[in-house]
């Protein structure tokens, strides 16, 4: 949330309860099921290239995938 503040990005508060239940608990990017211990929240377009701190911008992850992508944008 600092590095958005530092851009002026978009700020909103997010439950991630919510986000859980809309996704499914399927990763985003593999598509595959997500254990809790295994979970992480991406931002889909990372803060780092403009991305907003929304819900809209925020999916489920396993912390593996979510690490490979890193800062770029997958499509």
């Amino acid at each position: 949330i600092r590095r958005s503040r530092k851009r002026a990005a978009t700020i909103e508060a997010v439950d991630f309860e919510r986000i859980k239940t809309r996704d499914g608990m399927r990763c985003h990017l593999c598509r595959l099921k997500v254990l809790n211990r295994d979970l992480e929240f991406d931002h889909v377009i990372p803060l780092a290239a403009g991305g907003e701190h929304s819900e809209a911008n925020i999916a489920v992850a396993h912390a593996v995938c979510n690490r490979r992508k890193g800062a770029k944008i997958v499509t």
